[in-house]
């Protein structure tokens, strides 16, 4: 897997971990693009089922990104505002 740039903002992290505090211990967080709403979104996989390999540490949160998703984001910053993320 390529390397990522990737930033979360505070309040871009502060939202993920509130949402990680909704799963199951040890959930991989997947950040990607939700086309029927145009808008990013984030949901989490069982950890066990996703590999290693594919899994990135940001912001000291695991994450896993679709191939399509991770040329949208590198070199972007991720944001929360008005309860959505957005990349800048």
């Amino acid at each position: 897997m390529p390397s990522l740039s990737l930033e979360f903002t505070s309040a871009a992290r502060r939202a993920v971990l509130d949402m990680l505090t909704h799963c199951r211990p040890g959930s991989i967080v997947a950040f990607q693009w939700y086309e029927p709403d145009s808008e990013w979104q984030i949901g989490a996989f069982n950890k066990e089922k996703i590999p290693p390999s594919e899994v990135v540490t940001i912001a000291e949160i695991p994450f896993v990104f679709q191939p399509t998703d991770w040329r949208l984001l590198d070199g972007k910053k991720v944001d929360y505002r008005a309860g959505k993320f957005c990349v800048e």
